[in-house]
């Protein structure tokens, strides 16, 4: 059975959606600032520094405490103010506003439409799928995804669609 439903864009969810997806980059992001901080601090040989009286623990552990803090500062930064702006700024060059969005699922597969074009895909063409209050998002590649916005689709039209992601057993980020 053909379950079927349409959602409309709007600046909103084009934000939540990418707010999600960059939040599920985010630990891996993490990972790359604390390797390249431990790497910054052992390259910078604190053994022989004027620090190293008070200890190794402080030596590399002030350091790398304050490399972490400023990477926190830098990611809210990032997600308070850069990507609304450039969430803003890709929002107007794509021309979403009002763009209806035609969803088809069944045991099989997605078809999604749009005045902008359409994706036929079978469910192992969904990479993995990521959910928060707002949205649900298939994902094709780690960067590209379709989002459903959950205020405007039925409860149970989003229960089928989950069900029929675990059924085809794609995985959730």
């Amino acid at each position: 059975m053909i379950l079927a439903f349409s959602t409309v864009w709007n600046f909103g969810d084009y934000l939540s959606a990418n707010q999600l997806s960059n939040s599920l980059q985010r630990k891996r992001q993490w990972l790359i600032a604390l390797a390249a901080i431990i790497a910054g601090v052992a390259i910078s040989n604190p053994i022989h520094s004027e620090l190293a009286s008070f200890g190794l623990a402080i030596a590399f552990g002030l350091p790398i405490i304050i490399g972490l803090l400023a990477c926190l500062v830098g990611f809210r930064l990032a997600d308070k103010v850069v990507l609304p702006r450039r969430a803003r700024r890709a929002y107007e060059q794509l021309l979403l506003d009002g763009v209806v969005t035609q969803f088809d699922f069944d045991d099989t597969g997605i078809r999604i439409t749009s005045p902008l074009g359409a994706s036929n895909l079978t469910w192992d063409h969904v990479t993995k799928w990521a959910e928060d209050k707002n949205l649900i998002l298939l994902f094709r590649t780690q960067v590209m995804f379709f989002a459903v916005p959950k205020t405007q689709v039925a409860s149970e039209t989003l229960d089928a669609l989950r069900g029929a992601l675990i059924a085809a057993d794609v995985s959730r980020a």
